[in-house]
């Protein structure tokens, strides 16, 4: 046997300690830029400007009282019902709009933006990856200087890690140093103890919801590690001290007047990537995703969507299949008559390319974009119409569409409406019960009110206070 270690390989060992070392060293807001605008690609953003410049505003506060004040730090709301929050390197911090409507006060917000404002000023992400995942993170690194496509595998990999958190101690430590940033930005340090009882009651419900239905309920969002009525987590906040009764800012009034009108579960564009708006048709089971400033029409068995000002158009068209032998080629000449397809390739690469294809046919204007997919029984055929040749960038953004057609599932289907939260004062002897009887949340709305309200699971609420409901 060879004892010798091959020179390619003590290259690439070589090349791979000077990139361990480069990542230790790495600039964190760099990576959080960058793994932030990735993050542009794949996840949702709510947009209210009013709620948005709340976040921000709490989120600088905290920020301000931490130790690293002298970072710039980012705070975003993704469009998600999921209850959770979670930072990237670099103080890019990001709550979920779920997370939003269980949420009572300021101070409870602040509490939260203080616990991941800590895992920044902590660099818990590179402490965790040095001892666990640097090979992932020596991935991503390696994916920014080569510019490849592993870029979005890094994301997945730093996706997985802020639902899995940070382990046991470095969650801890958050609530120390978060509950101190409280302290000094005049919140009381217990609100955090407020938050985990919030969550840990959602997560209480969740669970028997779960056992009814015979399945199983898992929750890994933010402080997942903490038991309800955690000692150590008790403990770390009381060193931060408390303020005198009377100079604890809560903030009840300000958080309602920002939050009322939130949307509270799945938003309309859910089902949709960033920036897209998706098309479902339920009789065929078919979806495909196109620009949201689009518009879209239907005239007979053809879609058409089109860019506002009419400069770029695309047609999707349905046909039965008279013969399951003939290849989605075959089928896309004979429908457009013509005899030859230029630069022909697979339209998706998870399907064989008989069964679906992309090139160009040449027309009058010129080379013109089709398309064609067989799903079942039906042929659908897609064409890009542009008076004039398309440049590549009208091109690329043509087959982006054209990619996206696929067979339509239940997760792709929108919320049959979108609900909001609103609020009004409880009037002398209602009770949940009472809410309840009038919610469009059905049987799951005395739990879920109570939730909200952080009433769960008993007790009922003053007449005159304010009350968060669904519409």
């Amino acid at each position: 046997m060879n004892r010798f270690i091959p020179s390619q390989i003590l290259r690439a060992l070589a090349g791979l300690v000077c990139l361990v070392s480069l990542v230790a060293h790495a600039d964190d807001a760099e990576i959080g830029k960058a793994l932030h605008e990735e993050l542009l690609l794949t996840e949702r953003f709510y947009h209210d400007e009013a709620l948005n410049e709340f976040v921000d505003r709490i989120g600088q506060k905290v920020a301000a009282n931490g130790d690293w004040p002298e970072l710039e730090y980012h705070f975003f709301i993704i469009d998600s019902g999921d209850i959770n929050a979670f930072a990237l390197p670099g103080g890019y911090i990001y709550v979920n709009r779920g997370l939003l409507n269980f949420l009572t006060s300021e101070a409870q917000l602040a509490a939260v933006l203080a616990h991941e404002v800590a895992h920044v000023t902590r660099k818990h992400h590179s402490r965790r990856d040095n001892t666990n995942t640097m090979g992932n993170v020596a991935a991503f690194m390696a994916s920014l200087l080569t510019l490849n496509s592993n870029v979005g595998e890094a994301v997945s990999l730093w996706n997985a890690a802020r639902v899995s958190g940070f382990g046991r101690e470095m969650e801890l430590e958050a609530d120390e140093w978060g509950a101190q940033y409280l302290y000094k930005s005049g919140y009381d340090p217990l609100a955090m103890i407020e938050v985990l009882g919030i969550l840990k009651d959602h997560e209480t419900y969740m669970n028997r919801v779960a056992r009814n239905s015979g399945r199983q309920s898992t929750y890994h969002g933010v402080f997942a590690s903490h038991p309800r009525g955690d000692t150590r987590l008790k403990e770390v906040v009381a060193q931060a001290g408390m303020l005198p009764p009377g100079e604890a800012y809560q903030g009840r009034d300000e958080y309602r007047a920002v939050v009322d009108g939130v949307v509270f579960g799945d938003s309309i564009n859910s089902n949709a990537p960033p920036g897209k708006a998706r098309y479902v048709h339920k009789g065929l089971a078919i979806t495909f995703a196109y620009p949201d400033d689009w518009v879209r029409t239907t005239m007979g068995s053809t879609i058409r969507v089109e860019s506002r000002e009419g400069d770029i158009v695309l047609t999707l068209e349905v046909a039965s299949i008279s013969d399951q032998e003939l290849t989605a080629e075959d089928l896309l000449l004979s429908h457009l008559s013509s005899e030859e397809l230029h630069d022909s390739r697979q339209l998706n690469e998870n399907i064989d390319r008989n069964e679906a294809i992309t090139g160009f046919i040449e027309t009058q204007p010129g080379r013109q974009r089709v398309a064609a997919m067989k799903l079942g029984s039906n042929v659908y055929f897609l064409k890009a119409l542009s008076p004039v040749p398309a440049d590549e960038e009208t091109d690329a953004l043509h087959l982006e569409i054209m990619s996206s057609f696929r067979r339509a599932s239940n997760a792709d289907l929108p919320p049959d409406r979108e609900y909001n939260i609103i609020y009004r004062r409880l009037e002398p002897g209602e009770t949940f019960l009472d809410l309840a009887r009038t919610s469009v949340l059905g049987q799951s709305a005395e739990p879920v009110l109570r939730l909200i309200n952080g009433y769960y699971p008993s007790g009922e609420a003053q007449p005159g206070t304010w009350m968060k409901l669904v519409e």
